[in-house]
């Protein structure tokens, strides 16, 4: 019994041990659980408070970008920044054929604005007063004054007289803005930390930018000069082309942006009177503010090679500071129709309610504006552009004895289709307007078919196999359509051409004739030109049969007294003509676009395009056909927009000629044809198997 109870009592004492052990590790778990879980939740505090403090720095950066980003905003508004007037341009870089927009910010309410354009030997001013904001925006304010008049966004640079310097082909702009500022700080404080680019005030009298008008001898102006880019073609050559010619002066400078224009209908007739425009004066007349209605087509272009260029903009500010007591201020496509002009709604038209998304190339990088504080007298601002006349993206080469313009890369299929560009009477490579047009994304080849190697010296007995063998070339190198764009004679070759050359898809004739007329002969007076009795085409060899001129009693006398002659009376349609002069266009492969003024003095071409329009309504011409008359516009509406517009006065062969129209509504009217003819290309130009570009012989043209 003892050994039992010695042995319960040693269980008894190792269960004790036992038990007192289990506690101990139980213990020591909930020591190491509490002493991880401490552990764990200071680290996750010190997570949390990391993570805190870093979404509190964000936020904080975010205000601040936030607050410059304000401050950057209220900068921009003349209302937060008294004194301070801004010069804004964009694009900085486009071609010559697009928009540019203009606006000016800080003066004072009602202030007069001077904007001042100076190019290549040209120079144009407009002034404005300026808004309960301060602000003139050239989109849709008139000016009260200047070289243009009414709504017109590209009025500085179709208005641009010459300067008489020698005229320059640099394609470099200077845009100036002299205005009163809004109330500005202290007379002598400037900005601190003004923008990279600010320029310190200088005397008006010593160092001020043309343009900025009759300050006080005492006032400083300050100037920020910011140089990028505004793709135009550099202003044109000299009206040189009439010399040979005579009947045109397409090759003259350029115009502007588009308006809507009346609608005046044409009569069906062939036979309009064209003795009309024996009245014409030679005086232009201005266009009212209310005269040029704004535009309603959209702004951005499809399908053109340059990218856009609406996001390149410049803003150049400037403040002067003076002690002057006294305020200076500074000086539908519709199918089938004959219709009057109204602005194509083409995605490529400039000039439209006020936007500034014109297509070009971008600038590279945003140019430093210029700031400095003004009080009292004008400041003056200007801003630099560059007008090129070839876009980028696109190359040059002699080709099928022209010069092609195209894509960079070249070859089949580097442009949507091809375009052939005619020239009129004047003769020569009308290369500014292939250049443009190859920018919307063609092959376009200046073509000339008389005085240059391979061709008649004159327009005399030019074959239109010169054409049939350009067409065929162009459209073996870029495996697509080929159409014909042709102004003046080169409008009627142009429709000549493809009523005999299946291969060509689409024309446009731009005051041209539905009507083969008389050669240009060689002389150097205008009636031995006119006496010249010689055909101006020929096909497989034969004279095509052609509308004589005639001399009239009153084209006589104007030119035996010097005064301007109106060549249109040399074509006589009052009796009527054969009908083995009229151009058979309705063979033609392709749509037909007709354009016309309906004052053209140089020839009558909305009596003569109405002839070719009555044709292709006649032969239910299956495909789309227009007339477009600009009522108003003279002859010169061939060519690309926004260069300067010539007088509708020019020099000819020992005489001037009368070119009808007044200057700014040609000059409206040709920005209009432009993007009629830009949008008809793109829409009719599309790209077929090369298979069917060519058929089987060309029909016999009937004469």
């Amino acid at each position: 019994m003892a050994k039992d109870s010695h042995q319960r009592s040693h269980r008894s004492q190792k269960s004790h041990k036992s038990q007192r052990a289990q506690k101990s590790q139980e213990a020591q778990r909930q020591a190491q659980g509490q002493a991880q879980g401490q552990a764990q939740e200071q680290t996750q505090g010190q997570a949390l408070g990391e993570a805190q403090r870093e979404t509190q720095k964000q936020a904080e950066q975010k205000q601040a970008e936030q607050k410059q980003a304000e401050q950057k905003q209220g900068a921009r508004q003349p209302e937060n920044s008294p004194g301070r007037l801004e010069l804004v341009v964009e694009p900085l870089r486009a071609p010559v054929d697009h928009e540019v927009s203009i606006t000016v910010r800080g003066a004072r309410a009602g202030a007069e604005v001077t904007l001042r354009l100076s190019a290549d030997g040209h120079e144009s001013e407009a002034v404005f007063l300026a808004d309960e904001r301060g602000v003139v925006d050239a989109t849709r304010h008139a000016p009260v004054s200047g070289s243009y008049a009414g709504v017109d966004p590209m009025g500085l640079f179709w208005s641009a007289r010459p300067t008489g310097e020698q005229p320059g082909t640099s394609g470099k702009a200077v845009l100036t803005a002299t205005a009163t500022p809004a109330s500005s700080a202290p007379a002598d404080s400037v900005s601190e930390g003004a923008p990279a680019g600010s320029v310190p005030a200088s005397s008006a009298a010593g160092g001020a930018p043309v343009g900025s008008g009759p300050a006080g001898s005492s006032a400083a102006a300050s100037t920020a000069a910011v140089s990028t880019s505004v793709e135009s073609g550099t202003a044109d050559q000299a009206l040189g082309g009439l010399g040979a010619a005579g009947a045109d002066s397409d090759t003259a400078a350029a115009d502007s942006g588009t308006s809507a224009l009346s609608a005046k209908p044409l009569a069906a007739s062939a036979g309009v009177s064209a003795l009309a425009r024996k009245a014409l004066s030679n005086t232009s007349h201005q266009v009212e503010a209310g005269d040029a209605p704004s535009s309603d087509a959209a702004s951005s272009s499809a399908g053109t090679s340059a990218s856009t260029g609406a996001g390149a903009s410049t803003d150049a500010s400037a403040d002067a500071s003076a002690d002057a007591s006294t305020d200076a201020s500074a000086d539908a496509f519709a199918a089938n129709g004959s219709t009057a002009a109204v602005p194509a709604a083409d995605a490529s038209t400039p000039g439209v309610s006020g936007a500034a998304s014109a297509v070009g190339a971008p600038a590279a990088g945003a140019p430093a504006a210029g700031s400095a504080h003004v009080s009292g007298a004008s400041a003056v601002v200007e801003v630099e552009l560059e007008r090129l006349s070839v876009p980028d993206g696109v190359r040059r080469v002699e080709f099928a004895g022209g010069v092609l313009f195209e894509p960079e890369g070249g070859g089949s299929g580097a442009a949507a289709a091809g375009v052939i560009v005619l020239g009129g009477s004047e003769g020569g490579l009308r290369e500014l307007d292939a250049a443009l047009l190859a920018g919307h994304g063609f092959a376009v080849l200046a073509l000339p078919y008389f005085g240059a190697p391979g061709v008649p010296e004159n327009l005399v007995d030019v074959p239109l196999e010169h054409v049939g063998g350009a067409v065929d070339a162009l459209a073996e190198r870029v495996g697509g359509p080929v159409g014909l764009v042709g102004g003046s004679r080169g409008g009627e070759l142009a429709l000549l051409a493809a009523s005999v050359l299946p291969s060509v898809r689409a024309v446009v004739s731009v005051v041209g004739s539905g009507v083969v007329t008389q050669c240009v002969g060689a002389g150097k007076r205008l009636l031995e030109i006119l006496e010249v009795d010689a055909a101006a085409w020929t096909w497989k060899g034969q004279p095509v049969p052609y509308l004589p001129h005639v001399v009239s009693p009153g084209m006589r006398a104007a030119i035996v007294d010097g005064e301007p002659v109106v060549l249109a009376e040399a074509f006589d349609l009052g009796d009527g003509f054969p009908e083995d002069v009229e151009i058979p266009v309705e063979r033609i492969a392709g749509p037909v676009l007709l354009v016309s003024g309906d004052r053209d003095a140089s020839w009558p071409s909305a009596d003569l395009s109405e002839v070719a329009h009555r044709r292709l309504e006649a032969n239910d011409h299956p495909h789309p056909h227009e007339h477009v008359v600009h009522p108003g516009a003279g002859h010169l509406l061939a060519g690309p927009p926004n260069r300067p517009q010539p007088d509708n006065v020019v020099d000819g062969p020992g005489v001037r000629f009368e070119m009808g129209g007044d200057r700014a509504t040609t000059a409206r009217a040709k920005a209009d044809t432009w993007n009629r003819t830009t949008t008809f290309l793109k829409t009719h130009l599309k790209t077929r198997p090369k298979s069917q570009l060519k058929t089987q012989g060309s029909p016999d043209r009937t004469a």
